[in-house]
Parts: C-alpha cells; sequence; structure tokens
C-alpha cells in the first residue's frame, strides 16, 4: 500500500480499522520526514509498544 503526502492511498491491505491507522501513521512519517516501523495489537489485551487498534481477532 502506497501513501501520498496529501493522503491519497494506492493498493490495499484489506480497508477498515487497520488500513485507516496505517494511513494516520503514514501521513505522520510523511509529515515528521522520518520512517519508522508500526506493530498494530490485533488481540484485545493491551501490549506495550503497539498501536491499538481495536479489533478482537488475532489471525
Amino acid at each position: 500500500m502506497i501513501v501520498t503526502e496529501d493522503g491519497k492511498t494506492f493498493g490495499t491491505i484489506g480497508g477498515g480499522t487497520l488500513e485507516r491507522a496505517l494511513v494516520n501513521e503514514s501521513l505522520k512519517a510523511l509529515e515528521e520526514g522520518n520512517s519508522r516501523k508500526v506493530v498494530f495489537n490485533l488481540t484485545k489485551q493491551e501490549k506495550e509498544g503497539m498501536i491499538d487498534t481495536g479489533l478482537i481477532w488475532g489471525g
């Protein structure tokens, strides 16, 4: 998935909550001029260092 500085996207990771969170993180990285690795939490337990998605499925 590609996210441009103006928020346009090309491709998808499946849509929904996770994709919105990824777009938001991508826009932050572009604005700050930094690359980053983000890890999303797909469970209902809070986990340190992970971005909570509010999703409860774990794959």
